[in-house]
C-alpha cells in the first residue's frame, strides 16, 4: 500500500509540467531551461541548470559522430542528426516519460552545447544530469 501511495504522489508531482515540450533548437542556439529543476543546459547560467559544454580538438563531423554514438544509452530514438545539431528522444522504462536531449555544435567553436530536459513534471530526480555524465564520459573516452 505504501508503494502505491509513493507511486501515486510521484506521478502527481510529475504531472504538473511547465517544461518546454520537444526540441528547442532555432537554427542558431538551444533554448533556455524553464524554472523547474527537470532541465540542464550548457547555455543556462543558473547553477541548478548549468552543465559544462564539451570540448574537442578534432573536426566537427568527427565530434558530431562521436557524441551521437556516446549518447546511445538507454531507451532512445534519434530524431534529428546533422553535423550541427542532434536531437535524441529518451523514454523511461516503466512510465514511458519522455526526455529530450539536444546537442549543438557551432561551426566557429570546438564545443558541444547540450540541453537535456524532461517533457513532463517538475523534477526529474537528477536523471538528465546523470545521463549527461555518462554521455560525457563516453565521449571523452571515444574522442581520444
Amino acid at each position: 500500500m505504501k508503494l502505491l501511495t509513493v507511486l501515486f504522489f510521484t506521478l502527481l508531482l510529475t504531472a504538473c509540467s511547465n517544461a518546454k515540450k520537444g526540441p528547442t533548437f532555432d537554427g542558431v542556439t538551444l533554448g533556455s531551461c524553464p524554472d523547474s529543476p527537470n532541465c540542464i543546459s550548457s547555455l543556462d547560467e543558473r547553477e541548478e541548470h548549468y552543465y559544462k559544454e564539451l570540448t574537442y580538438t578534432t573536426d566537427r563531423a568527427t565530434a558530431s559522430a562521436v557524441i551521437l554514438d556516446a549518447a546511445k544509452v538507454g531507451n532512445y530514438e534519434v530524431v534529428t542528426s546533422s553535423e550541427e545539431y542532434i536531437h535524441i528522444l529518451y523514454k523511461t522504462k516503466v512510465f514511458r516519460f519522455k526526455d529530450d536531449l539536444e546537442f549543438y555544435l557551432p561551426a566557429d567553436k570546438k564545443v558541444i552545447h547540450m540541453r537535456s530536459a524532461a517533457r513532463l513534471g517538475y523534477s526529474d530526480f537528477g536523471v538528465n544530469r546523470k545521463r549527461l555524465d555518462i554521455i560525457k564520459d563516453n565521449f571523452y573516452k571515444d574522442i581520444q
